[in-house]
């Protein structure tokens, strides 16, 4: 997992200052002007690739950048800057379509995600809620127009904003390594320190994958059920439990998957990802308190987006 994970997250971590100056400066003025707090534009960033410092750095208020930080950055900002170019880089192309509709499937789960970790993090106001959280909820809703009635042109804006994507990491980790080589004093995190990041997930999922092994053993009698139930079988039902650790594994786990299973993983990740692993872990070193309350936020929208995915599949298929 070290190249595919390196690949993924040491470019975007060495352009870290670049994209706070940008955003602080170009687009900070224009969320003052629709009312938004500049902190929810960091929740694009994933929560432990600068998302929640970042938050931090720009919000008026720090309750909304505790909000971004934590629940927007651990659900859409790692899915469009971890699963999304980690599973572009690991899948075969025959499984390219299959999981960009998981992830679009995914989307539309996510404001049950987000709404859970608002009213235990913010506020219970639903229009405060709806004003704040445009920008994510404007995205997941065009996921979800896209694959209802353009589905050939969301997928292949999908195929784009990846290959996009991808260039921009090349581009940061070419930077990291040139300054680090020829010693030049660029104004980028060092790929040294990225890459201390990157090896510490991998010595995380050292110590958590076997867990994960552990509680499918124990719990091999009614996974088996539900894996029967929704038509995933083993893998499928192995890549949801070890999905909530870490994406890494379900996602290296794929190609072995049925299309259902494929579709349904991918769902289940947008929101589902890491919340028993990697972001737990963060969010109770850097704000305890709110522990419990993105494990249920992420927990709820995962599973919500895996029985949509579900029943969308099912439905299709019969259509």
């Amino acid at each position: 997992m070290l190249a595919p994970t390196a690949f993924s997250m040491v470019g975007i971590l060495c352009l870290s200052p670049y994209i706070a100056l940008a955003v602080r400066t170009l687009l900070s003025p224009l969320c003052r002007l629709a009312g938004i707090d500049p902190g929810m534009l960091a929740g694009l960033l994933p929560i432990d690739m600068g998302g929640y410092q970042l938050a931090g750095e720009l919000a008026d208020n720090q309750v909304l950048g505790q909000y971004a930080g934590l629940g927007v950055s651990s659900t859409l900002g790692c899915t469009l800057a971890f699963t999304i170019p980690v599973g572009a880089s690991l899948l075969p192309q025959t499984d390219q379509e299959a999981f960009a509709k998981g992830v679009v499937i995914g989307l539309l789960g996510l404001p049950v995600s987000l709404f859970t970790e608002w009213v235990l993090l913010c506020d219970v106001s639903v229009r405060l809620f709806l004003q704040q959280n445009a920008i994510p909820l404007l995205i997941a809703a065009a996921g979800g127009i896209g694959l209802w009635k353009f589905t050939d042109k969301a997928l292949w804006l999908f195929q784009k904003y990846v290959r996009l994507l991808q260039l921009i990491l090349t581009v940061g980790l070419m930077l990291g390594a040139v300054a680090y080589l020829c010693r030049l004093p660029l104004n980028i995190v060092p790929v040294l320190d990225a890459m201390n990041t990157v090896s510490g997930i991998a010595i995380f999922l050292l110590g958590s994958l076997p867990l994960v092994l552990l509680l499918q053993r124990l719990l091999n009698r009614p996974l088996t059920a539900l894996g029967n139930r929704l038509q995933i079988g083993e893998d499928g039902n192995m890549g949801l439990l070890i999905g909530a650790v870490s994406p890494l594994p379900t996602l290296s786990m794929m190609s072995r998957m049925n299309e259902t299973a494929k579709v349904i993983n991918a769902a289940f990740l947008v929101s589902g990802a890491s919340a028993l692993g990697a972001h737990l872990a963060f969010v109770y070193s850097v704000n305890p308190q709110a522990t419990l309350t993105v494990l249920c936020g992420k927990l709820l929208g995962g599973c919500f987006a895996a029985l949509l995915a579900c029943g969308i599949v099912r439905t299709t298929g019969r259509n």
